[in-house]
C-alpha cells in the first residue's frame, strides 16, 4: 500500500496509527537512507516480513528492490510507504507495481473542515 499526498497532509500519521505494530522506517533519516542506498538487498531481506516506509520519494530506487520482493510472497500488505504524490506520477512506478499496490492519495483537510473539528474539539471538553 502507497498512501501519498501534499505535505503535512497527515500521511505519516495516518500510518503510524493504523499500523502500530510494524516497524517504521523514515528516509528523512539519515541513517535509514544510508543503510538502504549501501546494501539495498540487506535492507529489504531483514524487513521482509513487512514494515512502513516513510519519504519513500527520497530513495525511489527502492522499488525495483520491492517488486522483487513482493513477487517472492503472496503475502499481501507487507509494505506500506508514504511519499508525495509526486511518485506516484512516475509512469515507471505505477507500471511496476501494477496488481502489486494500492495507492490512497490523501487530501489535506479543508479550513471549513479544520474549523469545525476546532469547534467540535472544544465542545467535547
Amino acid at each position: 500500500m502507497a498512501v501519498v499526498g501534499k505535505r503535512q497532509s497527515g500521511k505519516s500519521t495516518l500510518v503510524k496509527a493504523c499500523f502500530q505494530d510494524e516497524p517504521n522506517l523514515s528516509f528523512e533519516n539519515i541513517t535509514t537512507i544510508n543503510q538502504f542506498k549501501n546494501d539495498p538487498e540487506l535492507f529489504i531481506h531483514r524487513y521482509h516480513e513487512g514494515c512502513i516506509i516513510d519519504e519513500v520519494q527520497r530513495a525511489p530506487e527502492i522499488f525495483s528492490y520491492l517488486q522483487t520482493e513482493i513477487d517472492k510472497s503472496n503475502k499481501k500488505g507487507r509494505f506500506i510507504l508514504t511519499g508525495s504524490s509526486n511518485f506516484t506520477l512516475v509512469q515507471s512506478v505505477t507500471q511496476t507495481f501494477a496488481g502489486r499496490m494500492v495507492f490512497l492519495d490523501l487530501l489535506p483537510l479543508s479550513m471549513g473542515k479544520i474549523n469545525s473539528s476546532k469547534n467540535d474539539m472544544y465542545k467535547n471538553k
